[in-house]
């Protein structure tokens, strides 16, 4: 690891963003990608990192157990919700709170990240 890389460790949903800025930087970029779960193990193993992306209530929770400082927090993007449902089902109704409610507790199947693991699946 060079002391002139800027070390970001960043939830998944910023990766894109990153890898088309990083040309923008002066000083090379070393992005480590994880979900939310794997950044707050990796700032609790005191890997090195300069700036850290991940979900308000991950940062939330690293200043809680002092490994962030909530001074430095800020706001710089939000990330919508994606549901998907397979070829041929009909698409469900999600104008409201309680219409998606329904439509998850009616599915038989809901896939969704664990933001505790470490590792992003697949990789």
């Amino acid at each position: 690891m060079s002391t002139n890389e800027l070390q970001i460790t960043a939830a998944g949903a910023y990766e894109h963003v990153l890898n088309e800025l990083a040309s923008a930087f002066d000083t090379p970029i070393r992005l480590t990608v994880t979900n939310a779960g794997g950044v707050i193990k990796r700032l609790e193993t005191k890997e090195p990192v300069d700036v850290v992306l991940t979900s308000a209530a991950g940062i939330a929770q690293l200043v809680a157990v002092g490994l962030a400082d909530a001074a430095t927090q800020t706001e710089v993007a939000r990330v919508g919700l994606g549901i998907a449902v397979r070829d041929g089902l009909p698409l469900p109704d999600l104008t409201a709170a309680g219409a998606v409610r329904a439509a998850l507790v009616s599915a038989t199947r809901v896939a969704f990240i664990d933001r505790r693991a470490a590792v992003r699946p697949g990789h």
